[in-house]
């Protein structure tokens, strides 16, 4: 059967999962999609997807079902907490879950589902909002290679770079989680250029302009820069959402008994602008609170707002 004929049921979609159903449904596939916060998928609705009132409503009679959720806090919730949800899947269904998870909690979601003949991929992305509206996001993905090699042709939808990490559901979390540490630090890295230009008066224009001609080009650079200019702190990717992931890097790094002192610095300073309420903008506010040490802005108000 052509893959993209399947029945599919999407779960989460807000930011991220939103546009991955947008592209899903231009595609032709067919696709009906639950969400916690109904308006998210009602949204949807004139663009072809079906609006399920419930995780079970999603699952039941879909081929393929797909997850797109805030944390492994909520994939447990409202999957391996529900025994209604777990007994509305069925044997041969494929699970692709692209919640960035604690590597851990997916390795046991997987043998739960395992257990009613549902294989599962673990599939976390990176693009952020301009990657999933593109069709353009990078896909890591561990678990089984022929499960893998099944769910390309859907895969190839949502994503322009497909990377089979391991055999292991799990491994594409770990992935993800290299990502995030060298994401963060890329972003940090353009803050503190930022904030130091600003103090000796360099041309900003010109700057980008230089920046992306050498050495220091990067995605981020290329994605962020004008929104750090422009202070537009729209989410594309949330700090609440970047600082979990660091928050599940942290974990890993206390359970093997090691440490990496730049991203846990940077984690710490996520953790300041969430705890300040700023934990709903772009991780590219960032800047708010270099520019407050580099004294090139006033940010009174984020110490006001703790």
């Amino acid at each position: 059967m052509n893959m993209l004929k399947y029945k599919i049921g999407f779960l989460g979609t807000g930011i991220m999962g939103s546009a991955m159903v947008k592209n899903l449904l231009r595609s032709g596939c067919n696709v009906k999609v639950y969400n916690r916060t109904l308006s998210k998928a009602i949204a949807l609705e004139p663009y072809g997807a079906k609006i399920c009132s419930s995780p079970s409503d999603v699952i039941r009679d879909s081929d393929m079902v797909l997850c797109c959720l805030f944390d492994s806090n909520a994939v447990e919730s409202i999957i391996l907490d529900n025994d209604e949800v777990l007994h509305s899947f069925s044997p041969d269904q494929i699970f692709i879950d692209f919640t960035t998870n604690y590597p851990p909690f997916t390795k046991k979601l997987s043998t739960t589902l395992l257990k009613y003949g549902v294989n599962m991929l673990d599939a976390p992305v990176s693009g952020g909002e301009v990657g999933a509206k593109e069709g353009a996001l990078s896909i890591m993905v561990g678990g089984n290679p022929e499960i893998f090699n099944k769910c390309i042709p859907i895969f190839k939808k949502l994503g322009n770079t497909l990377t089979h990490i391991g055999n292991n559901v799990g491994d594409g979390c770990y992935a993800k989680m290299a990502n995030q540490i060298m994401v963060a630090i890329n972003m940090a890295a353009l803050v503190e250029a930022l904030s130091f230009s600003k103090k000796v008066n360099v041309d900003t224009n010109k700057l980008y302009t230089a920046l992306s001609g050498g050495l220091a080009n990067s995605e981020v650079l290329r994605v962020k820069f004008n929104k750090m200019i422009n202070e537009d702190y729209a989410p594309g990717g949330k700090i609440n959402v970047n600082l979990k992931d660091l928050n599940y890097v942290n974990d890993i790094m206390i359970e093997e008994g090691f440490n990496l002192p730049t991203i846990d610095l940077i984690r710490k300073l996520y953790d300041d602008l969430s705890k300040a309420g700023y934990g709903d903008e772009d991780h590219c506010a960032l800047i708010r609170i270099f520019d407050n040490i580099s004294g090139s802005k006033d940010y009174q108000h984020l110490r006001d707002r703790e």
